[in-house]
């Protein structure tokens, strides 16, 4: 589909702006990439040519007015005529007139003639006269074969308005990959973000448990012993914090790149977005996808463009056959007319450039049909994989987290048993890093789930009217 005339705001007309205190929300980085993202820009240019285009082929049928002055003049020897006389003539014209083509191929066109002569036969042979006449001309050509009817004649026209619209489309999807793009980038940010949060909790229980163990040995209840492993754990929860410390840097420097911001920034605030319901019918978002997907719009339309051409290139295998017409009006001292009526034929032999022409054309028709089903099977394809991995993950993220709950209860009840002393260090530690595995999976389970519903609403084509937002070719400041 093309982006219509809607009352939507366009992606400009709300312009998102980094904001200050406050958190970057994804719309508004959606918004924001859009309007500043280079590929983005660069594709809103292709409407406006594509209109040109089409300007360019209606001025085909648009109406030309002429105008032409000219003088031409010349002498001669006259002795043959007359005795040594020396003759001459002028000659003047001017003319303006009109011709047009109209869309069924006939052409016409009306010039009215303003015409002059000045003669002059010698001193002594009757001296300088002038003639003065005006002339109205009509002049009209028709093909009745080749050449002739809208097929022919409105081919390039048609195909450079479906071009206009494949541009438009171009845009819509530039847009859809972008804002698809940032969507994988900003739920990247919030899972580092939240994997961060869950290292430092677990450094600090770390840190808190090496404190309670030493006091213990302190007051003699636990050996020294103890301490070692509660040590080491210490070290590796704070590589951990390092290592998440770094893939946030990572994502957050990917999404400041889709945003067009300098990358080596302050971190951007971001903030979870509110659960959206989505479809699970597949049928349903397969005729969803086919109505929204510009790609497959595009495939369309160039199946239509074949199907123009073959249509004019068909109409080249005929021969040519023209009418043509001619009437003169003349006005001066006699009120005259002049009227010429002819035909005229080719026939190529054989005709192998319009049998070529049409057959290449036949083919390329079938070829772009091919292509578009290609397209529409992919589609199918993207369709059913992305809700499919969607539903998955829906189960596993319910798994992972039913799990995590579970060994959160586990190490706090393996705390309860320590401080009873009917438990080890070991056991506590053993139980902390298998809190920490399912928290980490439950993490990696909900990015998942939240990417696969980014895919989702891409294969959908939904990812623009999810956020209201209309992709127009408004000039580029």
């Amino acid at each position: 589909p093309t982006p219509s005339a809607s009352p939507v705001p366009s992606a400009s007309s709300a312009p998102a702006q980094i904001p200050r205190g406050g958190a970057l929300t994804l719309e508004d980085a959606v918004r924001l990439a859009i309007r500043r993202n280079l590929d983005v820009r660069a594709a809103r240019y292709r409407p406006r040519i594509g209109q040109a285009r089409v300007d360019q082929e209606r001025a085909a049928f648009l109406p030309s007015l002429g105008v032409e002055a000219y003088g031409t003049g010349y002498s001669q020897d006259l002795g043959f005529l007359y005795s040594s006389q020396i003759g001459s003539e002028a000659d003047r014209g001017a003319s303006v007139g009109i011709r047009a083509k109209t869309t069924s191929g006939l052409s016409y066109g009306l010039q009215y003639q303003l015409l002059g002569q000045d003669v002059n036969l010698g001193p002594t042979n009757g001296g300088v006269f002038s003639v003065e006449r005006n002339d109205l001309v009509l002049h009209v050509a028709a093909p009745l074969l080749k050449g002739a009817g809208t097929d022919y004649n409105l081919a390039p026209l048609r195909i450079a308005r479906n071009n206009r619209k494949a541009e438009a489309l171009v845009l819509e999807q530039r847009a859809l990959d972008v804002a698809s793009a940032v969507e994988h980038a900003y739920w990247t940010v919030l899972s580092a973000t939240r994997v961060l949060d869950l290292r430092r909790d677990a450094q600090g229980r770390a840190l808190q448990f090496l404190a309670d163990l030493q006091e213990a040995v302190k007051e003699g209840t636990r050996a020294p012993y103890e301490t070692i492993e509660a040590e080491q754990k210490v070290a590796s929860r704070a590589a951990d914090v390092a290592e998440a410390e770094k893939d946030l840097d990572l994502a957050q420097q990917q999404l400041r790149s889709l945003l067009r911001l300098p990358v080596a920034g302050p971190p951007l605030p971001v903030a979870e977005p509110p659960a959206l319901t989505r479809p699970t019918d597949l049928p349903a978002l397969t005729r969803e996808a086919g109505a929204n997907r510009p790609e497959l719009a595009r495939a369309q339309l160039a199946v239509e463009n074949a199907t123009t051409q073959k249509r004019a290139d068909r109409n080249g295998l005929q021969p040519a056959v023209d009418v043509t017409g001619d009437l003169k009006l003349t006005g001066g001292t006699q009120n005259l007319y002049l009227w010429r009526l002819g035909v005229r034929c080719e026939v190529p032999l054989p005709n192998l450039e319009g049998s070529s022409r049409y057959l290449a054309s036949s083919l390329q028709e079938q070829q772009e049909r091919e292509l578009r089903d290609a397209v529409a099977q992919q589609i199918d394809l993207e369709v059913a994989q992305a809700a499919r991995a969607a539903e998955m993950d829906t189960r596993r993220l319910e798994s992972t987290h039913q799990a995590a709950v579970r060994a959160r209860e586990r190490v706090e009840m393996e705390f309860l048993r320590f401080r009873s002393g009917l438990s080890t260090s070991h056991d506590v530690i053993f139980f902390e890093d298998a809190l920490i595995d399912a928290q980490m999976t439950e993490a990696a389970a909900s990015l998942a789930l939240h990417l696969a519903q980014v895919d989702l609403d891409r294969a959908r084509a939904v990812t623009l009217s999810s956020y209201h937002i209309r992709v127009t070719a408004e000039p580029i400041e």
